[in-house]
């Protein structure tokens, strides 16, 4: 048994036994077992957005323009729909004998990258020359801590996060090597990081991988254009996005600092806030870092190691500075750069935090191993696992059934401390043991750390709902709205609706393929909003609620419907007004109100008729018969992407009332074209596919080979 060896490689066995344990940690989430939900902007905001991607590329159609929210956007442009992120791409094969994509296949999305985050932070750990076990915990302190728990409900923050290793891993090998060809890594894992779509978290990636290569001049010239060409590849997202955002107006975004000690303590302790099922008592936000990881820390201030920890400290530095603002000084800094106070977010820093501490953690246990092992000792097998039966029994009879708030506070302190213990007597038997035994250390080890953090995480309110998240988006309508009414809703995809706060958000209605005049989305235009100030009531820079007393507005820009409840002001005055009329039944949760002689939102300003021929996505076709001179306007939302034709003659479009799309028009009959088409997308995709094509050719061109040494 002493010569005993994996059946196969130690990385195929890592990502297995990774995969094994992310499916045990997510167990409630997901079949057959599913009781809970991922909730809050995952359904609410990201789902819809994954949901018209699959239905339109299942339909062999690109979806460049988002004709749903706000009078139409740039989908291409929004990068939060990770129209190009390949990961999400595998979803969609896994769903494509589906109608529409389900809600389940992006929380496994999700969850997938919790694993691919901790087995390329394994993988990263372990490039550094640390053993199996540090490199594990380290890896767990990354992937299963609290940042990563709260922002499951984020897709492009957690996407993002799992591909931070893997550019850092370049860097760690262009350091060692000298050489630029490990770097492929850096550019791959920074690309998907943009991709996955959350671009302040790419600045936050990017500000911590350069701070990372600052080792010396030629590795932090490699390293710098490493990332640079990371966002050439990532052209194909990144230049429709800059088409957008040149039309949004941009919001000083940075923040106050997050730090309190309320936030170092929730970093420390599992039950610092309390999260329990039966008494959920949210007053901060859920950090914990992990008892293994505290106890690395701990022992990295004893281990000698600054130095070959250097770059994660500096990371460590600069990302405490950037989260925390000290005396305002960073704000005073940001403020006067429009797009640094838009693009740079405190709180997001604590993914550059949480990066730092896996890798002081994993040094520190990996020290600690190191001594055990130079004093060559064995420890007796029932000293290390009988203290690790024991936490486990506590931990999974006491704070496993999550009904009783025990633990909560600094008493969650001995729970740290327990754990923590009982993982050090396992790291000291593992040191001096090979084969089967430090096999089973290494198990036990893995079931003391994944217990701490799957009881404190996955199965607390702050990031589990018991709401049926499919149910929403049920054929034939959602709860509260009966059937015929839904048809009736659908019926014109060239009408819009609107909603009070009491109705449908935005993203639910985009899932039923029913446009509004509203949205929940930072891209939306300042010209837009301009024109809906003296008619709509704003709750935030982009969230608002149409006045439906502004009838003539409404009836303008084709909404036909309004929606709202009976409990809500809205009700009251539609209601009252004999333009609108109810068509709900009174048995109905959401009251519709249709308001009359609403037609498709193309008018032409002069003598004429105008007859819709053809509405869809990315083309509106219309019939105009002009008795004079004039001009038409279609209320879609202006970009430089939209194209016009009269009569198969391309024509230029102009803004109306700054906000829409008009073109002159003579006297006659017309057949009017629009058809939407990226620039951005289209030189970004060429850029992109130009960048992979050097990045291939520059990792397989075979390496010159040194010459001999003069003897």
């Amino acid at each position: 048994m002493k010569g005993w060896r994996l059946p196969f490689p130690p990385f195929l066995a890592a990502a297995l036994g990774g995969l094994a344990f992310t499916w045990l940690y997510f167990l409630h989430y997901l079949p057959p077992f599913q009781r809970f939900s991922v909730p809050y902007d995952l359904p609410g905001y990201f789902y819809s957005l994954h949901d018209y991607a699959f239905r339109s590329l299942k339909a062999w159609r690109v979806p460049e323009w988002d004709p749903y929210i706000y009078c139409g956007l740039s989908f291409a442009g929004n990068v939060q729909a990770s129209l190009f992120y390949p990961p999400l791409w595998a979803a969609f094969a896994a769903s494509a004998g589906y109608a529409r994509l389900p809600y389940l296949a992006v929380e496994i999305a999700v969850f997938a990258h919790v694993w691919l985050a901790w087995l390329l932070g394994y993988q990263w750990l372990r490039s550094r020359g640390l053993r199996v076990e540090a490199a594990m915990l380290g890896g767990a302190a990354f992937a299963f801590s609290g940042y990563m728990m709260i922002h499951l409900q984020h897709f492009g923050i957690a996407c993002g996060m799992a591909w931070v290793p893997l550019a850092l891993q370049g860097i760690d090998e262009s350091a060692r090597s000298g050489r630029w060809r490990p770097l492929w890594k850096t550019v791959l894992g920074g690309a998907l990081v943009f991709l996955a779509g959350y671009p302040p978290f790419f600045v936050v990636f990017f500000v911590c991988a350069f701070v990372y290569g600052l080792r010396n001049p030629g590795l932090a010239l490699r390293s710098t254009m490493a990332l640079l060409f990371s966002l050439a590849v990532a052209a194909v997202q990144l230049l429709p996005s800059l088409e957008s955002t040149a039309l949004m107006e941009r919001e000083a975004r940075y923040g106050s600092g997050e730090f309190t000690l309320d936030w170092l303590y929730s970093l420390l302790l599992p039950s610092y806030f309390d999260f329990s099922m039966t008494a959920p008592v949210k007053t901060g936000d859920y950090y914990y870092a992990g008892a293994a990881a505290v106890l690395g820390m701990v022992l990295f201030v004893f281990s000698g190691r600054w130095r070959s920890a250097g770059p994660a400290l500096a990371v460590l530095f600069v990302s405490l500075v950037l989260f925390t603002n000290p005396w305002n000084l960073v704000w005073r800094v940001v403020e006067p750069v429009p797009l640094l106070s838009h693009a740079l977010r405190a709180w997001y820093f604590m993914g550059g935090i949480m990066t730092a501490i896996a890798v002081l953690a994993a040094e520190g246990l990996d020290a600690a191993m190191e001594r055990f092992s130079r004093k060559g000792r064995a420890v007796h097998a029932a000293s290390a696992f009988l203290p690790a039966a024991v936490v486990l029994a506590v931990l999974w009879t006491v704070k496993g059934s999550n009904q009783l708030a025990l633990g909560v506070g600094w008493s969650g302190a001995i729970e740290v401390a327990m754990t923590g213990g009982a993982c050090l007597l396992l790291l000291r038997f593992a040191a001096v043991q090979q084969g089967w035994r430090r096999a089973a250390a290494i198990v036990v080890l893995a079931l003391l750390a994944g217990s701490d953090y799957r009881i404190h995480g996955t199965a607390k309110w702050f990031n589990a709902s018991k709401n049926d998240e499919e149910e929403m988006v049920r054929e034939p309508s959602p709860p509260g709205m009966v059937p015929a009414v839904m048809a009736r809703l659908r019926e014109d995809p060239s009408i819009r609706l609107a909603s009070d706060e009491f109705g449908p958000t935005a993203p639910t209605l985009r899932v039923w393929r029913l446009a509004t005049l509203q949205g929940f989305d930072p891209f939306v235009t300042k010209e837009y909003k301009e024109f809906l100030a003296d008619c709509a009531r704003f709750e935030s820079n982009w969230l608002f609620y149409p006045d439906p007393r502004c009838e003539d507005r409404l009836r303008w820009m084709g909404a036909r419907y309004y929606i709202t409840t009976e409990r809500a002001e809205a009700y009251r005055e539609l209601i009252s007004r004999p333009a609108w009329r109810r068509i709900s039944p009174d048995a109905d949760f959401y009251q519709v109100f249709e308001l009359a002689d609403v037609r498709a939102p193309g008018h032409f300003l002069g003598e004429g008729r105008v007859r819709n021929i053809e509405w869809r996505p990315e083309r509106r076709v219309f019939e105009v018969d002009a008795q004079s001179d004039g001009a038409f306007v279609l209320v879609e939302s202006f970009h430089p992407g939209w194209r016009a034709r009269i009569d198969g003659v391309p024509v230029g479009c102009s803004r109306y009332a700054k906000a829409f799309l008009q073109i002159p028009v003579r006297a006659g009959r017309h057949r009017i074209e629009f058809e939407f088409r990226s620039r951005g997308l289209r030189l970004g995709a060429g850029i992109s596919l130009l960048s992979l094509v050097a990045l291939a050719g520059l990792l397989f061109w075979p390496a010159a080979r040194r010459r001999p040494a003069a003897s």
